[in-house]
């Protein structure tokens, strides 16, 4: 993904868990692995939220709305790449 808040397409992104527009990728700190959980939702409606929003603010728009959810569980480590759901990335 491009690392700016509004896409060419009108969307908008909010911030990353570095406090900036974009997906970054996990970055593992040093030492055993690190654990991760990647979440997916079915909403009941769009989202209209802000360039930049954080996790918070996304919660919060989405409490209520929630269809379906999944989520899985991913681990990496500096010397490993990212596994999730038996995928590697």
């Amino acid at each position: 993904m491009p690392k700016q808040a509004q896409l060419t397409n009108g969307s908008v992104q909010g911030n990353n868990g570095r406090g900036e527009p974009g997906y970054t990728g996990p970055c593992p700190p040093a030492g055993p692995a690190h654990h991760y959980e990647f979440k997916l939702y079915a909403l009941d409606r769009l989202l209209v939220l802000g360039m930049g929003s954080t996790k918070d603010e996304v919660e919060a728009a989405i409490a209520g709305h929630i269809l379906a959810r999944r989520s899985s569980p991913g681990s990496s480590s500096e010397a490993n790449r990212l596994t999730a759901g038996g995928f590697t990335a």
